[in-house]
């Protein structure tokens, strides 16, 4: 029944951002953030975060992330997706409803899940959980 599921997310950019398991202080991590400022020393200008952690100064840039996380991005990468690749990825995954609106509600259950935590963890939702927004 998950077979599709975890096909999905093994083929997923993100893999190594979900399957890794750092070691996590959370002395540091209460450290880093009391310490924490904007700068505009990012690629281009688009800003970094640095912070002091045990008298080292740390400084996070989303090349960092995208590096760490080894997300692939490219430069220039799309970031909208043309609506019938939407739609033939929303078949495959056998969503019953219609596009733009997508409903959590009208996934099969094992997608469902996954749409679920996508909502609470990476989409910018302004409104509830139940729908998936365009952007």
């Amino acid at each position: 029944m998950f077979g599709s599921l975890m096909t999905g997310l093994n083929n997923c950019p993100i893999i190594h951002a979900l399957r890794a398991e750092p070691v996590i202080c959370n002395d540091c991590v209460n450290t880093f953030w009391n310490t924490t400022r904007v700068s505009r020393k990012g690629a281009n200008g688009a800003g970094a975060i640095e912070a002091s952690v045990h008298k080292k100064e740390i400084i996070v840039t989303e090349a960092i992330i995208q590096e760490v996380l080894r997300l692939g991005d490219q430069p220039h990468f799309p970031t909208s997706l043309e609506q019938n690749r939407v739609l033939l990825a929303l078949q495959r995954m056998s969503y019953e409803g219609g596009y733009p609106t997508v409903l959590k509600k009208l996934f099969p259950p094992y997608w469902r899940l996954l749409v679920h935590i996508f909502l609470q963890c990476i989409a910018e939702n302004k409104g509830g959980y139940g729908q998936l927004n365009k952007t």
